[in-house]
């Protein structure tokens, strides 16, 4: 029976799950989810308040929901929850030699690929460009471990296809397609019919010479995607704003027209002002530059120049590498023999601090990072033209005095486009490329899994004249892989007693004095290392004696 708020309460804690399979004893099963997600849903008193909580790494107990996979934990070993945003998996051992996965053996010359859901099933599908064989295409992705593709056309015929990118472009609720052409100097969007059967051909510029590089981005703000590209023999950086009517007419804004040899152009919020800058490559001048959005309509830009002396400079991007907040600089140039990392110094403008990473490289031509091994850091890949290689180099800590490299693909001919997701859907990073010089598309698994971890969240204080807690966890649980969650609850930060494990189906009461705190532990584990859990929500609701009602779900991004 409940007593007043001044004296014990019972508090009944049980666990509810769907089993979708038993791993290590002891480890629970779940359901599979496809949006990786913790919630805690609060029910409480009309008049309480839900707020924040984004820094888990300790502290005393405030009276918080939970929104944010914060870079800290209260305890945290051998989990990564960095890699694929919203998920908690294993953390990864690198594999030496690195297993190749074969998507088109077909593909003449591939020069770009971007890893988007094109059908909304929840996996990773594939777009992609080849410039020798002047077509665009989407690889389906079937499932399966490893994947199966499906080849699905997009277009044939287009000149130099050399560039491309997917979004939802015109609003409908199918992802589109941009592409531009090297030969054809087009700029084309293709918008999809539905299930990618019909395509609606727009071109959008038609004499943007040596197209090299399109993109998407929200660039005015206004909830739809314009387009950007680079322009080698026009030597031009323009975009194209979408006047978010149907159908879409599109102004063009030339950001630079003497910018020699542009290679690329990729959005960015490099000054942190919550507007998307521009950042460019350009291989004739030697030149990594920004462009700073200041607003109004056009769009203001301001160029800054982060250095003129990248020999070749061909691609760039930008991550929180160190992960303070603020976006750093990763670029390389096709005469350079580094990668070149430039870190964030704050400052108006913004001042970049420059290091060489990884070890010598021969004709680099395109990046990508992310937390590969799963680790909490940020590691870099690129592919090598004339050195016929795909390789990456782990981030070994803060600021890394080395990057310990591991080739991907060694006899891979001419690797021109790369891209970083996770397309088997085991929760790690994969790495993807296209041989140029060949007619190969490629994809690689590059770590196997540790066989445990878990992590601990930080005290979170439970509202008073709480009766009952749920907890439900949904996770993807291969075959000899587990998931357990533990708990504990007590009438401080400091004295929570000790911990149990939920149990299905089973009430624990839980007795405390005034109010309570309540800490959770999740472990994960595998006795198969090229297998792991993902847990994609964990979800806690409470119930009050004073009145139930449904509360407001916080949705975890990292």
């Amino acid at each position: 029976m409940t007593q007043p708020v001044e004296n014990v309460r019972s508090f009944l804690l049980r666990m509810t799950h769907r089993r979708l399979s038993t791993g290590r004893p002891g480890l629970l099963g779940g359901a599979v989810v496809g949006l990786g997600v913790l919630v805690f849903s609060m029910i409480s008193p009309v008049n309480a308040d839900v707020s924040t909580q984004t820094d888990w790494s300790g502290g005393a107990a405030e009276n918080l929901t939970v929104d944010h996979w914060d870079r800290s934990f209260a305890v945290s070993e051998g989990v990564s929850w960095l890699a694929v945003p919203g998920q908690i998996t294993l953390t990864g051992i690198a594999l030496d030699p690195v297993p190749e996965h074969v998507v088109d053996d077909l593909f003449v010359r591939p020069s770009s690929l971007d890893p988007v859901d094109m059908d909304g099933d929840g996996d990773l599908d594939l777009v992609g460009a080849a410039i020798g064989g002047n077509r665009v295409r989407w690889w389906r992705n079937e499932g399966g471990q490893p994947p199966v593709w499906t080849d699905v056309p997009i277009e044939s015929g287009f000149a130099g296809a050399s560039s491309v990118r997917a979004g939802d472009i015109d609003g409908d609720g199918s992802v589109d397609v941009v592409g531009c052409g090297w030969v054809a100097n087009e700029v084309v969007v293709w918008y999809n019919g539905g299930q990618g059967v019909a395509w609606t051909r727009q071109s959008v510029a038609t004499e943007f010479g040596q197209c090299h590089w399109v993109d998407l981005a929200d660039l005015d703000d206004d909830g739809d995607l314009d387009l950007l590209g680079a322009a080698a023999a026009a030597d031009m950086v323009a975009v194209w704003i979408n006047d978010g009517a149907l159908p879409i007419a599109w102004t063009m804004q030339t950001i630079d027209d003497t910018y020699g040899g542009a290679r690329s152009l990729v959005p960015a919020d490099l000054d942190g002002d919550g507007d998307l800058d521009l950042l460019g490559t350009a291989l004739e001048d030697d030149d990594l530059s920004w462009w700073r959005n200041d607003g109004g309509e056009p769009i203001s830009w301001t160029r800054n120049i982060v250095t003129d002396s990248l020999a070749g400079s061909h691609h760039a991007d930008a991550w929180d590498m160190d992960l303070d907040g603020d976006l750093d600089i990763v670029a390389l140039g096709y005469g350079h023999p580094w990668l070149k990392l430039y870190w964030n110094e704050g400052g108006d403008p913004v001042s970049w601090r420059g290091e060489d990473i990884g070890d010598a490289v021969v004709t680099p031509l395109v990046l990508g990072a992310g937390d590969l091994d799963g680790d909490g850091d940020m590691d870099v890949a690129a592919t090598a033209d004339s050195w016929n290689r795909v390789m990456w180099w782990h981030n070994n800590g803060e600021p890394p005095a080395e990057w310990p490299a591991t080739t991907v693909a060694s006899q891979f001919p001419g690797p021109w486009p790369l891209a970083i997701a996770d397309l088997d859907g085991d929760g790690a990073l994969d790495v993807v490329s296209g041989a140029s010089g060949g007619v190969e598309v490629a994809w690689w698994r590059l770590t196997d899994f540790v066989a445990s971890g878990f992590l601990e969240s930080r005290v979170l204080s439970i509202p008073d004249h709480v009766v009952t807690v749920e907890c439900t966890v949904d996770a993807r649980i291969p075959p000899m892989t587990g998931v357990s969650v533990l708990l504990r609850v007590g009438p401080s930060p400091d004295d929570l007693g000790d911990w149990f494990s939920i149990e299905p189906g089973r009430p624990l009461p839980v007795m405390v004095r005034g109010p309570a705190y309540l800490q959770y532990r999740v472990e994960l584990g595998t006795s198969d290392a090229s297998a792991a859990p993902v847990v994609q929500s964990i979800a806690f609701e409470w119930t009050s004696d004073l009145q139930t009602r449904s509360g407001a779900s916080s949705r975890v991004q990292p």
